[in-house]
């Protein structure tokens, strides 16, 4: 299947990044932030798990997590088919 590049594009204008040099860091929290900041990352994350999940031909998933620490302070995790964490980085 060959993926609407305009639908996507279209879809991801409704989610547009907190300005234009928000560029959050993918540690062992996954990404995380004030939620009212993640609006875009989940869209993105959840175009990543997909596209990811149809190249291995295997169920990925994405993980949204909250913390011990203030309530406005999440993050999300894609998760690969053995439900560790995808790497920080991926080879």
């Amino acid at each position: 299947m060959i993926p609407d590049v305009n639908r996507i594009a279209s879809a991801s204008a409704k989610y547009p990044k907190p300005s234009p040099d928000f560029r959050p860091a993918y540690g062992t929290a996954g990404f995380r932030c004030n939620a009212s900041l993640l609006g875009s990352t989940m869209f993105r994350c959840g175009l990543l798990t997909a596209v990811r999940a149809a190249v291995l031909g295997r169920h990925c998933g994405l993980m949204i997590t909250a913390s011990h620490n203030p309530e406005a302070d999440n993050g999300v995790k894609i998760v690969e088919p053995s439900g560790e964490m995808l790497p920080q980085v991926c080879y």
